[in-house]
């Protein structure tokens, strides 16, 4: 047993793996494909689809942003996203605000006057503890595109985790975005997770 692993894990008959085994190579015959006669590793093969995968991406402006965080015992996915407004409007002192509707709609704004993001709770995850998902349906920075972007928190309590990702359009120049908005998104993220580590000390 690995000692980094946290649970015992037990083997079981994979009908996909078995299907696949006859095409699989061993371990030792993929390592020997994998270096060179020195032992140097060979050129990742797909690096001509990761830089197209690159290309695609920006040209189409599409924004994927995923952060894992540590989960507090007992909390619901309701629980994280009403801390997270909290948290947001003392960390910046009111310059950003977060407001929640009676429909549970989420309300971003800047200085108490313009509206940065609308999130309105998406059918399918508002009873559900485990999952918070909220679609972009209006603001500054949001993009008019179907279907809507989105923002949610999964909580995996079992690992005592739990991960906020947000994916859409920007409505800003993907140039301009790329250096403001996605960089201050990533930055509040990893600082409310951190928020959330001290809460679980």
């Amino acid at each position: 047993m690995q000692e980094s692993l946290l649970h015992d894990l037990s083997a079981r008959n994979n009908p996909l793996l078995e299907r696949l085994r006859p095409h699989l190579a061993p371990f030792e015959e993929s390592l020997r494909r994998a270096v060179d006669e020195r032992g140097h590793p060979r050129p990742n093969p797909r690096r001509t689809t990761q830089r197209a995968d690159r290309q695609e991406i920006r040209r189409e402006s599409r924004v994927r942003s995923v952060q894992r965080m540590p989960l507090s015992n007992g909390w619901t996915a309701g629980q994280v996203a009403e801390a997270d407004g909290t948290w947001l409007t003392r960390r910046f002192g009111g310059i950003v605000s977060v407001s929640q509707d009676d429909d549970g709609v989420l309300c971003f704004r800047l200085a108490s006057r313009w509206v940065l993001l609308e999130l309105a709770p998406t059918p399918f995850a508002r009873q559900n503890k485990f999952r918070r998902a909220y679609y972009i349906t209006g603001g500054l920075l949001a993009y008019d595109t179907t279907p809507p972007g989105r923002f949610e928190f999964r909580l995996f309590p079992e690992t005592h985790c739990l991960v906020a990702s947000i994916h859409g359009l920007p409505a800003l120049p993907w140039w301009l975005y790329a250096r403001t908005q996605a960089v201050v998104h990533l930055w509040v993220m990893r600082a409310f997770g951190r928020h959330l580590g001290r809460q679980t000390s």
